[in-house]
């Protein structure tokens, strides 16, 4: 389904809701698509679709997406400093920049991508980074967050988290490795040279891992359906919503 179906079907949910004000409301959103050119612009779009609509009632957005074969730099990074462009490119891998700072990632579809959107008055990063991690722990893994950016599993990272505030709106993403393939991260990403010299492509390797490391019996489509679950716990939402997720 194209950009403008999600467009129809966002202003459609505005539209259901307007009657009311005094619930907090809600929207999940699940792209079938994985072109990270359309799952980031759609992503800006619902941050701007939430901006000029700050007087209606929607009041946060789950948006859960997935792209194949990609490296996403961040805002301010240089692709050539950060990734083997031309390898990435030789092996029909996609190269994109987000709007939020940050190193560079790889994507696949062992990897599972949430954006938070809510207004800027109630976006905390706390409560935004307990959700995720209640998420992991409700399926018996032991996370935690760790510094400012990061979720760690017994000391492993599997997910990576980045913020911008514009237009009064706040944007969380960030990853959920579930089984994504390492090796190609070390393949198409560049290392930092004082990483490489002080642990070598091995080790830096080795300080992340998969969710299905401590549950292999658990598919992205069960992490998608748990977020889903924590977020409308975390956030509410109203009975007047669009029945299950939003599905684009």
């Amino acid at each position: 389904m194209g950009l403008t179906s999600a467009i129809l079907l966002v202003a459609l949910y505005h539209t259901n809701l307007a009657e009311d004000d005094t619930r907090m409301r809600t929207l999940i959103v699940k792209s079938h698509s994985h072109d990270p050119y359309f799952n980031l612009t759609l992503e800006d779009y619902l941050l701007q679709q939430m901006a000029s609509a700050q007087k209606e009632p929607l009041q946060a957005i789950l948006y859960l997406w997935q792209n194949e074969n990609t490296v996403v730099i961040g805002r301010n990074q240089n692709a050539w400093a950060e990734c083997k462009t031309e390898l990435l490119e030789a092996e029909g891998g996609r190269l994109a920049r987000r709007t939020t700072g940050g190193g560079a990632v790889f994507h696949d579809l062992g990897n599972l991508n949430f954006s938070l959107l809510l207004p800027q008055a109630d976006f905390d990063i706390g409560r935004n980074f307990q959700m995720i991690v209640e998420t992991v722990r409700r399926a018996g893994i032991p996370a935690e967050r760790s510094g400012r950016n990061d979720i760690l599993a017994d000391g492993l990272k599997f997910s990576g988290n980045a913020f911008r505030i514009d237009h009064g709106v706040g944007l969380h993403h960030g990853t959920l490795l579930v089984s994504s393939a390492f090796e190609r991260v070390g393949r198409y990403l560049t290392v930092a040279p004082a990483k490489l010299q002080a642990r070598g492509i091995a080790s830096v390797r080795s300080r992340i891992t998969n969710l299905n490391a401590f549950r292999p019996d658990l598919d992205i489509a069960f992490w998608m359906d748990q977020l889903e679950t924590v977020f409308l716990e975390t956030f509410g939402h109203s009975q007047d919503s669009i029945p299950g997720a939003a599905e684009i």
